[in-house]
């Protein structure tokens, strides 16, 4: 089948090139551009082959992608081909959009540690659910990856949700472990297994699949605990600091488990050291409460609630949403890349 040209509204005037992004952790380099009109931004990924079939291929990719099957996966907008030829060689250039992910859990985790302002435990319980439903996912595609880390994961604003960003890397998982665990920023996450491997040089296979769920485990400890994670490592011995995620167990179980035990057990199940034993996400799904069940909860809670938890917007699952706009950090960037003019000053180097 011949490769035509594809076309697509996000190349008209309307879209504003801002910046050029290289070294990005969260998804490569890239491509920032502003809709003019609403102030909405989008990010593209370049390619560039002269081979058919790989054009053919990345077309088919992206003709799935953009149907966007789970909604809390990152949402890939559309994508466009451009034929190029000259006297002796045709080259495809293809560009692939996709939604802005700004608020990844690691900028909102940072901004709840220096306003020391502390996570509902319904907050938690939402993002467990919604990350758990892109690892289902990914798991029942056979796609895992051990991607999950908290820049992988971003809040959407609009649609309240938390959604996992694509694994964008040209790189193998074990090609990239060495780098996160050598420049750990206190943020990265690291499985027992995998601490295993990296201090053997060991290329025996991992169950990717379980490998996000002990990190999904540590995420919700670490959000819990508002605090970073680096003493969960022991560097010399590439092991789990068994001492240090005791004493955080120990600290998230004082603070939520009379609120909700429920969250402490997942954690727990999350957690277990040895991969044979510990469940994949969609074990996980099947053993706990569905999320339609969760949500359910809470609103028979409110419903009983005297004095609601929450004050501000009515909805629980808008705290994330006022507490990220409330912050002085976050909110000025917020105001420099909502509005309607290109950035001046604002920095995406650690995109």
């Amino acid at each position: 089948m011949p490769i035509t040209e594809k076309l697509t509204h996000l190349e008209s005037d309307n879209y504003t090139l801002i910046k050029k992004v290289t070294g990005s952790g969260k998804v490569g380099e890239h491509e920032i551009l502003q809709d003019q009109h609403t102030g909405a931004l989008v990010f593209r990924k370049h390619y560039l082959t002269n081979d058919v079939s790989k054009t053919q291929a990345i077309r088919e990719k992206y003709e799935k992608r953009i149907q966007n099957e789970c909604p809390y996966m990152l949402q890939c907008i559309d994508y466009s081909i451009t034929i190029k030829s000259d006297w002796c060689s045709k080259f495809y250039s293809i560009n692939v959009y996709y939604e802005y992910p700004f608020y990844d859990l690691e900028k909102i985790l940072k901004a709840r540690i220096s306003a020391r302002s502390k996570f509902l435990h319904e907050e938690i319980g939402y993002m467990f659910y919604h990350i758990l439903e892109s690892l289902c996912y990914m798991e029942a595609k056979g796609l895992s990856d051990g991607h999950l880390q908290l820049n992988t994961v971003f809040y959407d604003i609009d649609q309240q949700k938390y959604k996992l960003v694509d694994n964008f890397s040209k790189l193998s998982y074990r090609e990239r472990c060495p780098d996160f665990y050598y420049s750990n920023n206190g943020f990265k996450i690291f499985t027992p297994e995998v601490l295993t491997a990296l201090r053997n040089s060991d290329s025996s296979p991992l169950d990717y699949s379980k490998v996000d769920t002990y990190c999904l485990g540590v995420i919700m400890l670490t959000l819990g605990n508002l605090d970073a994670i680096y003493g969960l490592y022991d560097l010399n011995s590439f092991t789990i600091n068994q001492q240090y995620l005791s004493n955080l167990m120990k600290k998230i179980y004082d603070l939520y488990h009379d609120q909700n035990p429920l969250l402490i057990e997942i954690i727990k199940d999350l957690l277990i050291d040895n991969p044979k034993a510990r469940p994949t996400p969609l074990q996980v799904k099947a053993k706990f409460p569905s999320y339609e069940q969760f949500v359910e909860v809470l609103r028979q809670t409110q419903v009983k609630t005297e004095k609601p938890t929450f004050t501000k917007t009515g909805t629980l699952e808008m705290n994330t949403n006022d507490l990220i706009q409330s912050h002085k950090e976050l909110n000025s960037f917020r105001k420099s890349t909502f509005g309607f003019k290109p950035f001046h000053g604002t920095s995406y180097d650690n995109f």
